[in-house]
């Protein structure tokens, strides 16, 4: 089983909202390589609309749209994830273990690809401290360039001397 997880960024939240010509890149990663399931870390600060609960449902049900039309059938699990404002970096680190919990809880061979583009900075680096010393399962990265091009892979051996 391979699964992608993510926070959603600026650049996925003007895609859905129509407010770009890209598709986003978590919907670009969904739509390039093959995942069976999206694991969607929705940060919640009480503050704005992009982080509320009314849209990380409306994300769900977008991508769910979007991946019907390219004909791809991906699960997709949002996880709430409640943040006194966007640098909480402890409410970020435990959103993103929670979110590996998940995807590890699997009784499959599960391949995980961390999506470290989407977010705040500290978001992505939040990350590469959840996955030092994980090794319950296979862990990937992809980034996106940018907002427009098509997501990569890169070495996660990159993070060994952290």
């Amino acid at each position: 089983m391979n699964i992608l997880l993510s926070w959603y960024g600026m650049s996925d939240y003007r895609a859905m909202m129509r407010q770009s010509n890209s598709d986003g890149p978590i919907l670009s990663a969904l739509s390039e390589y093959d995942f069976d399931e999206l694991v969607l870390v929705c940060p919640s600060d009480g503050c704005s609309n992009e982080n509320s609960p009314a849209t990380h449902k409306q994300f769900v049900i977008w991508f769910t749209q979007r991946l019907a039309e390219i004909h791809k059938n991906i699960r997709i699990t949002a996880i709430t994830a409640p943040l006194s404002d966007l640098n909480d970096f402890s409410g970020i680190k435990n959103a993103e273990k929670a979110a590996l919990q998940l995807a590890a809880s699997n009784d499959m061979e599960t391949a995980i690809t961390v999506f470290i583009s989407p977010g705040t900075t500290l978001m992505a680096f939040a990350w590469a401290v959840a996955l030092r010393g994980y090794s319950k399962c296979t862990v990937k990265l992809m980034i996106s360039p940018r907002p427009e091009s098509k997501p990569v892979y890169i070495s996660v051996s990159d993070l060994q001397g952290l």
